[in-house]
């Protein structure tokens, strides 16, 4: 994603592990989807159901976590948003993440290679979900919508505030990588096609 503020698109991004403190999670802990298993704000193991900490961590230290990690990256990007939306009338947000193919227990294997989610359409126009969804068909990319990822916390509390429209991205780790040997990282056969296809996704949903 290093080419887009050449594109003239605002990026934020994460630079601790979701571990810390998963900032796809409601702050105050309500599930995202009643009666399915997911993670909380501090994860407390994996989507595989391995444990994270040997000892979990108590309410103070959730708490400080929350104030520490979560809350002033929404803080900035809520200042983005609202700047822009301010200066255009209107601003788009892509939650970009990636994701093993392997099956856990969120979802069974994976058979496409990019997962679109606008929330079952409460979170934008179909115009960006189709936008989107055609940039990657023609880098011959497969795309899901809205299953099993239908968006995130960012996606949902986001996309339903005046001015905005949100989608998720979800791209299949084994589209740009080798996911039993991670190190080959850029040198990935298939990592510049995966490049391609978000550079003409990027472009394609600022142009509309």
């Amino acid at each position: 994603y290093d080419f887009l503020p050449e594109l003239g698109i605002t990026v934020i991004h994460a630079v601790y592990s979701r571990f810390v403190s998963d900032l796809n999670r409601p702050p105050d802990g309500s599930a995202l989807y009643p009666g399915r298993f997911e993670t909380g704000l501090v994860p407390l193991e994996t989507f595989a159901g391995e444990r994270i900490f040997s000892e979990p961590p108590g309410p103070e230290e959730l708490e400080r976590l929350r104030r520490e990690f979560h809350e002033p990256y929404h803080a900035r990007l809520a200042e983005l948003l609202t700047a822009h939306v301010d200066a255009r009338g209107r601003v788009v947000l892509v939650d970009a993440h990636s994701v093993a193919s392997g099956a856990n227990r969120l979802h069974p294997a994976l058979d496409r290679d990019i997962y679109l989610g606008d929330r079952d359409g409460e979170t934008c126009g179909s115009w960006l979900r189709e936008c989107l969804r055609t940039a990657f068909e023609v880098e011959g990319l497969s795309v899901s919508v809205n299953d099993p990822y239908k968006g995130g916390y960012i996606t949902d509390h986001y996309g339903r505030l005046p001015g905005v429209e949100s989608i998720q991205i979800e791209m299949c780790q084994r589209v740009y990588m080798d996911e039993l040997m991670p190190e080959e990282g850029p040198r990935h056969r298939s990592f510049d096609i995966a490049r391609h296809a978000l550079r003409r996704a990027a472009l394609a949903a600022r142009i509309a």
